[in-house]
């Protein structure tokens, strides 16, 4: 599960190291190709925590795991936003 935190954290990191660095043909390909390889890291972590918290979670303690996760998700993604501007 690490790997895919690590192969998606670095896809997205590196798609803007491509797109300023990439020569001015490439820097388009170079970008898509970083976002291909990022969007595979996402389901390299999802698919086995997922897998794991439903078998060794009852349903009402994995309905409470999921509304946090959302709810750190929703705040994490509310606090990137506020640092942009």
């Amino acid at each position: 599960m690490f790997a895919g935190y690590v192969i998606l954290g670095l896809g997205l990191s590196l798609m803007v190291v491509a797109f300023v660095a990439a020569p001015e043909g490439w820097q388009v390909p170079a970008t898509m190709a970083l976002a291909f390889g990022s969007g595979l890291g996402g389901p390299m972590f999802l698919l086995p925590m997922m897998t794991r918290l439903q078998t060794q979670l009852s349903g009402t303690e994995l309905a409470g795991v999921i509304r946090l996760r959302l709810a750190l998700t929703s705040a994490a993604m509310m606090a990137g936003a506020a640092l942009g501007p």
